[in-house]
């Protein structure tokens, strides 16, 4: 259908504008894509998933980002933390990964944005380029050319908090 057509040709667009090198998609990853677009997302509809990655300082315990991991996993989900300044030894360790494709098997249903916005356009990049279909953006971590970009790409968007 046209409507799938230009979704993934703006998915395209984004994920080659968004990096400093060229990204191609393979066939599969952009029929995953195109398929996430065609099923939005409510906010309920993404607290009802199970897996979840929470982007942002979610070891630091004086930082929000790590209460709202742990409302998540309160809430039974699996929950993995990806901190992209994350130190080698906390990576070794397993407490986090440093991007999204660090955790992609099994599928991450939801991202949980909780980071700097200057990081939140690499994080959408990857999620396109992963398939992930919804991201839930805490207040302070979202910027127009952030939920621009996600829309674009068929990512559904909720802004709130989890908490």
């Amino acid at each position: 259908p046209p409507r799938m057509f230009r979704r993934t040709l703006a998915l395209s667009a984004l994920l080659l504008s968004s990096t400093s090198t060229a990204v191609r998609l393979n066939r599969r990853t952009m029929a995953a894509a195109a398929s996430t677009a065609m099923v939005p997302m409510t906010g309920a509809d993404m607290l009802a998933k199970t897996r979840w990655a929470v982007v942002g300082d979610a070891l630091n315990t004086a930082k929000p980002a790590y209460r709202v991991a742990e409302k998540l996993r309160d809430a039974g989900k699996d929950v993995v933390v990806v901190n992209p300044r994350a130190k080698p030894d906390v990576v070794e360790s397993g407490q986090a990964v440093l991007s999204l494709r660090d955790c992609a098997d099994p599928p991450v249903d939801v991202v949980d944005l909780i980071i700097s916005p200057k990081i939140g356009p690499d994080i959408i990049a990857q999620m396109a380029e992963l398939g992930i279909p919804a991201v839930f953006i805490q207040p302070g971590a979202g910027t127009d050319a952030i939920r621009e970009a996600a829309t674009s790409a068929g990512i559904s968007v909720h802004e709130g908090c989890v908490l």
